[in-house]
């Protein structure tokens, strides 16, 4: 959920910043803007209203078990939301935030200039936005489809062509399995020997 309110937050800003807005973006500000002030609102008054749930869902007809999941699913989901109401930890998640997305987008800028094309940085945030919103969606593994599709609606009404479009998403998206293979490798071969240490030590 903050990760969407970032993404919603970086879009409204982003959008109101452009000096003229193609297509379909000239009317996306607003609303992104509404969804993450919605959505802030929510995790600042959701956990008050934990003692009026929990008698909202013992009051309904369900098995005693589904009951007692439900209540206790909404009491895990709470206790994460709350963890946004100590002022240290907000104020380091909202640094973290700022620091990740503008190295993020960084990297975007990097890597089309890489490929001899020219994007802005408000534009660089624009298109991780829409991709961070789009792998939301249903889509195949990798996101292969829905990338390109971002990309494409998000790029080409800025001068690049949809070659070019397409062209940096297939190499955006081959850094991302590179880098995910090799960590991902590096950590199940971890995961591997300490649980063989484990069973070692117990044995």
């Amino acid at each position: 959920m903050a990760d969407a309110i970032a993404l919603v937050v970086i879009s409204a800003l982003v959008l109101l910043t452009l000096p003229a807005q193609p297509g379909w973006l000239a009317n996306a500000a607003k609303p992104f803007a509404i969804l993450g002030l919605s959505g802030a609102l929510m995790i600042a008054i959701l956990p008050r209203m934990e003692s009026l749930s929990r008698r909202l869902l013992e009051c309904m007809p369900m098995p005693a078990p589904m009951r007692s999941k439900l209540i206790a699913l909404m009491e895990h989901g709470l206790r994460g939301i709350r963890a946004f109401h100590d002022g240290n930890r907000l104020s380091a998640f909202l640094a973290l935030t700022i620091v990740i997305w503008c190295m993020d987008a960084v990297g975007v800028v990097i890597g089309a200039d890489a490929l001899g094309l020219s994007t802005p940085v408000p534009l660089a945030f624009l298109l991780i936005a829409g991709l961070g919103l789009g792998s939301a969606l249903p889509s195949t593994p990798g996101y292969v489809g829905i990338y390109q599709f971002v990309a494409v609606s998000v790029l080409t009404p800025f001068g690049l062509s949809r070659t070019d479009a397409i062209a940096y998403i297939l190499m955006f998206q081959a850094i991302q399995y590179a880098v995910f293979g090799v960590f991902g490798a590096l950590g199940f071969l971890n995961y591997r020997k300490i649980r063989i240490s484990s069973a070692l030590r117990f044995n």
